[in-house]
């Protein structure tokens, strides 16, 4: 027996310049890939518009900028969008829900504030609030917090508890946390040991909502800037395909279309030479934008890129918005979702944004120009790599450490920066280096 054709309908959201185009600022949000496509088409619609072929993917160690073109597994990002598309959302919501999708940190949540997206994306605060909501109500559940706090109370929501006690229970995690059971108790109006339960039940909760998609083995971020080493020391910084280098008016057209015709033509002829001047324009903002920003990181975090410091040092979309003349949020489009290449190594920006050590109780804040959590990590991993079965170090102890090396921090941020780290606890690092050394004894390689 014969089978049927059948016809799906898949509903697909990415962005995409419109016959109008759209401006700089918002072309400078948008993936390499989707830019190249959407260009090519423009190119064939309007016939002033002229887009040269790209070079071929060159360059011994530049690796290949269409990596993006791949066919990929399903990602986080697409994954969401999907499900957004399904949800039968004002087309407003559903546009901003998909780009918030695309800006969500390492861990899948979305750090920056109502205030902030809403100035980034030029969208209403009842916009940006109810595509926060569609995001946050997508799986994996916890996409889309605020904070880690928010993350578990969206997690405790799905499981059964009211939005008030959830909330109430993020008031108190820093008390679970930190194993203060008792004032944790009394702030929920509950036993100390009902509290201990709850800190119990959290733990066995997922704080890294993209955590699965990243285990599934996702290809890398394809590169669009690339950081060389000249004799000298000079770091120079370019774009390794740029689009606006390419496209150009074709004039001679253009003074033939304007010299024949009647006025309607001409008018026509107008309207899409003004079209495609505006595209040129848009594109090349883009370009110095994407280039000058790459350049302010490079310039600031020179210090990581020449190998004398090992991690980068404390640097803020704002101070490099500053320098440049821009507004914050338009460093922010540039920076998110995008990566750089060198020396071989493809790193996204955002890893050249680590905020200053965090101030708080015991701690002293350090600002711009101090130390970073980037390299106070990076002593971390090195306190660590260094323990053996009867020098396992807890936090405390890493903590006062790090201390005496003039670095005044709080326990709790240490144990921050370890969940960051994927670093277990001194018990179960305790516990594996037993194993290893019993197997090592026994002449067995784990």
């Amino acid at each position: 027996m014969g089978q049927k054709p059948r016809l799906y309908l898949r509903t697909t959201i990415r962005p995409s310049l419109s016959a109008g185009p759209r401006t700089g600022v918002e072309l400078l949000a948008m993936p390499a890939a989707d830019l190249r496509a959407d260009l090519e088409r423009l190119a064939i619609e309007n016939a002033f518009l002229v887009l040269e072929p790209a070079p071929a993917p060159g360059g011994a160690g530049q690796g290949d900028p269409y990596l993006s073109d791949v066919a990929q597994p399903v990602s986080l990002v697409r994954h969401l969008q999907e499900q957004i598309a399904c949800m039968g959302l004002p087309e407003p919501v559903a546009t901003l829900a998909a780009y918030l999708a695309t800006a969500l940190d390492g861990r899948g949540l979305l750090t920056e504030s109502d205030d902030e997206l809403a100035a980034e994306t030029a969208a209403d605060a009842e916009t940006v609030a109810a595509a926060r909501a569609a995001l946050q109500a997508c799986d994996p559940t916890g996409v889309g917090a605020r904070d880690l706090g928010e993350c578990i109370c969206l997690q405790l929501i799905e499981e059964g508890e009211s939005a008030a006690r959830a909330a109430s229970i993020h008031a108190a995690l820093p008390a679970l946390a930190e194993g203060r059971f008792a004032a944790a108790a009394r702030a929920l109006g509950e036993s100390e040991a009902e509290a201990r339960a709850l800190a119990a039940r959290i733990a066995r909760l997922n704080p890294d909502p993209a955590a699965a998609f990243d285990a599934g083995g996702a290809a890398p971020m394809a590169p669009e800037l690339l950081v060389t080493r000249e004799a000298g020391g000079r770091l120079v910084v370019t774009l390794l395909d740029d689009p606006a280098a390419r496209l150009r008016l074709d004039e001679g057209l253009a003074g033939r279309a304007r010299a024949t015709g009647d006025a309607a033509t001409r008018d026509f002829v107008a309207a899409q030479l003004a079209a495609a001047r505006r595209v040129c324009s848009a594109a090349r903002f883009r370009a110095h934008t994407l280039r000058a920003v790459g350049e302010a990181i490079v310039e600031a975090q020179s210090a990581h890129f020449l190998g004398r410091a090992r991690a980068p040092g404390p640097l803020s979309r704002a101070a490099v918005a500053a320098r440049l003349g821009l507004h914050p949020s338009t460093v922010g489009r540039a920076v998110r979702g995008r990566a750089l290449l060198f020396e071989g190594r493809t790193r996204p920006l955002s890893d050249y944004f680590p905020a200053a050590l965090e101030a708080g109780s015991g701690e002293t804040g350090a600002g711009e120009g101090g130390i970073s959590s980037a390299e106070i990590q990076a002593r971390m991993r090195d306190i660590v790599s260094a323990e053996t079965v009867d020098t396992v170090l807890s936090d405390d102890d890493i903590a006062h450490y790090l201390r005496e090396g003039g670095v005044d921090i709080a326990r709790r941020t240490v144990a921050k920066y370890r969940k960051c780290l994927s670093i277990p606890n001194s018990s179960d690092r305790r516990r594996r280096l037993a194993r290893r050394a019993r197997l090592g004894a026994a002449g067995v390689r784990e």
